[in-house]
């Protein structure tokens, strides 16, 4: 003889539930609550020195480039050359 509950449905069939409805959410749960694969760290202060670096030496380029391509004068040549030593001199800091 099973026991008629509150809401009339037998006590089994409310066990049968209540755990469907445990396993239900615990898989849930379990889903969520799972530990997720971690990212590696970005190390963000390296990435900004190869970046930098990265611009320095575009510049320097484009400098060594200007100076191949037209006729100065000497002395703007030796000012373009000392701008391209001190970026330099920047870089490897």
């Amino acid at each position: 003889m099973e026991r008629i509950t509150s809401n009339g449905k037998s006590s089994s069939e409310n066990v049968r539930r209540f755990s469907i409805q445990t396993c239900i959410a615990m898989s849930y749960k379990s889903v969520w609550l799972s530990p997720s694969p971690r990212k590696p760290r970005i190390n963000w202060k390296k990435e900004l020195k190869l970046e930098r670096n990265r611009v320095i030496d575009e510049a320097i380029q484009l400098m060594r480039d200007e100076l191949r391509k037209e006729a100065m004068p000497e002395a703007f040549k030796r000012g373009h050359y000392s701008a391209i030593t001190k970026l330099e001199i920047l870089k490897n800091e």
